[in-house]
């Protein structure tokens, strides 16, 4: 494996570019730790290149040592280097061992939706916290969404935060971008989809609400919600039941519990159509069910 020492290395300086880049002329993601390179390997990115720590290498570090094994083995550019290199080229403060660059492949709003037709779509407007806009990118995945659309001013989905925020699902969930919510909705609208703007009071309960089939579930910014012209354009609100005492909840925390109870209606309503069928079609003595 090549070592390199300088912190001007041509290496270096891609990672260095790859932490300014924004918007459609990105290139590449920039992925730290080695949780999150494996994830992204794992679920099919196209890792060009990896930086590990040369000293946790030599001292046998096991993650790493398998992780620079495999990239290497599937033909990623594999490098270590010295700790002031890795700090050169990681994001963070505390580089936790490897960095690397994967191919970014965006996805356009069209295809997108349209590819989650019948299912959940998770929209975020004007959310500014990379750590927020990336827990609910890990949240949406975890609860069987079918894509996140990260809209309006919202933090880059693609950034270095969101994505370690996220944890992997970035790579395995149709993610893009738009800086037009309304065009969102006029797109999800159709394919025949409801657009329902989550509210911290107001709204109907989000256990009175029927989140199943197409649907956008739109989440605000942190401090002011929706605008007011978008929230006119929406078919409901809906609202996490709260004391009066509390205010609102975490954007990310409130998503949280809205796209879970999207996920026990999905899957109780898909119980009982099991049900019904196995019901009109009961099996027969000496058929196998």
């Amino acid at each position: 494996m090549r070592i390199i020492n300088s912190r001007k290395n041509v290496f270096v300086n891609r990672f260095r570019t790859a932490k300014r880049s924004r918007g459609p002329n990105r290139r590449h993601l920039l992925l730290d730790g080695p949780r999150l390179v494996q994830d992204a390997h794992a679920a099919g990115a196209t890792i060009e290149l990896s930086l590990f720590s040369a000293s946790a290498l030599q001292k046998g570090d096991p993650i790493l040592t398998k992780l620079a094994q495999e990239l290497e083995r599937t033909g990623t550019t594999t490098i270590s280097s010295s700790e002031s290199v890795l700090r050169a080229a990681s994001p963070v403060r505390t580089p936790s061992g490897v960095v690397a660059l994967a191919t970014h492949n965006p996805c356009d709003l069209e295809s997108v939706v349209l590819k989650a037709r019948g299912g959940l779509i998770v929209g975020t407007v004007d959310v500014q916290d990379p750590g927020n806009v990336g827990a609910i990118i890990r949240t949406a995945d975890a609860g069987g969404a079918h894509a996140v659309v990260v809209g309006g001013k919202s933090a880059d989905p693609f950034g270095w935060r969101a994505l370690r925020g996220a944890m992997g699902s970035s790579f395995r969930l149709p993610i893009t971008t738009t800086k037009d919510v309304h065009a969102l909705v006029k797109q999800v609208r159709s394919i025949g989809g409801r657009v329902i703007s989550c509210v911290p009071r107001g709204g109907s309960g989000m256990y009175e609400v029927d989140l199943t089939g197409s649907t956008l579930l739109l989440f605000g910014n942190e401090g002011e919600g929706l605008e007011q012209e978008l929230d006119l354009e929406v078919d409901l609100q809906v609202s996490v039941p709260m004391r009066r005492q509390v205010d609102s909840l975490n954007v990310a925390a409130a998503a949280a519990l809205i796209i879970y109870e999207a996920r026990r209606q999905h899957l109780k309503k898909r119980r009982s159509k099991n049900r019904s069928q196995r019901s009109r079609h009961p099996s027969r003595k000496g058929e196998t069910s």
